[in-house]
């Protein structure tokens, strides 16, 4: 399978739904010839698209963006763009990598205390942690855990953690009309109808689109330079992972 040349929203929904469920395997072999950077690149990009819808939704709520997901993602920009060492990108990892596991699990052994001290305030918004924990903040964390190993991968995506944003959103906020239960729960073949369904929608759709454009354009420079890196950030200030209509569907319902 070309997967970075395949037109996802034209397949069948079974077809979509079993690129999905091996997409960390599709993925290892579609970027077999992608450098260490080019990898860490693609997955910042396809996230920044995110971020900026993040920020977008909070801005029209008069709610800042929490400083713990400001600050993990500018530390990637920032290393991405050689303006911090991966020693200095390592050690705040660490410590806002403690923060996260505190307050996802409640797991202080090695909570890093002034880290603490700087971020705690953030989560007294109930807000940041349906829109900006599990699914933003937790998620550019688990890319510099990358960049700290030195073992890039794409196994976030095995259980659609990247693109299954999307499918949270057409659920939640009714985005497009799909099978689902008020209830929440699913008999397996009523779980199965759910995502096949989700995995068929446009929305959906064009989100993966989005990560194919991504992976192209990462290909496509060849070398990952300063100047490279700039220019793509600047670009992706204009991609957000939802159309207009649906980023404003979604602020009127949380206000």
């Amino acid at each position: 399978m070309d997967f970075l040349n395949i037109n996802f929203l034209a397949l069948h929904a079974q077809e979509k739904q079993n690129i999905i469920y091996k997409i960390e395997e599709i993925l290892d072999t579609a970027t077999e010839d992608y450098t260490f950077e080019q990898k860490i690149l693609a997955q910042a990009l396809f996230m920044e698209r995110y971020y900026l819808f993040i920020q977008r939704i909070l801005n029209a709520l008069s709610v800042p963006v929490p400083v713990l997901l400001r600050d993990i993602r500018d530390y990637l920009w920032h290393y991405l763009k050689k303006e911090c060492s991966v020693q200095e990108l390592e050690k705040f990892h660490h410590a806002s990598a403690s923060v996260l596991s505190y307050i996802l699990v409640d797991d202080d052994d090695n909570l890093d205390k002034t880290a603490w001290e700087k971020y705690k305030e953030d989560w007294d918004n109930s807000l940041y942690f349906n829109l900006c924990l599990e699914e933003a903040a937790s998620e550019w964390s688990y890319i510099l855990e990358q960049i700290v190993t030195k073992k890039a991968n794409w196994y976030e995506l095995t259980d659609g953690e990247f693109m299954a944003i999307a499918g949270y959103y057409i659920d939640t906020f009714d985005l497009e009309p799909i099978y689902k239960k008020e209830d929440g729960f699913y008999r397996a073949a009523e779980n199965d109808r759910y995502w096949l369904e989700i995995y068929d929608s446009q929305t959906f759709g064009r989100a993966v689109s989005m990560l194919l454009d991504d992976l192209r354009i990462v290909k496509d420079i060849g070398e990952v330079s300063e100047e490279e890196i700039q220019r793509l950030y600047v670009q992706q200030q204009n991609k957000i992972i939802f159309d207009e209509q649906q980023i404003e569907k979604i602020i009127q319902k949380l206000k």
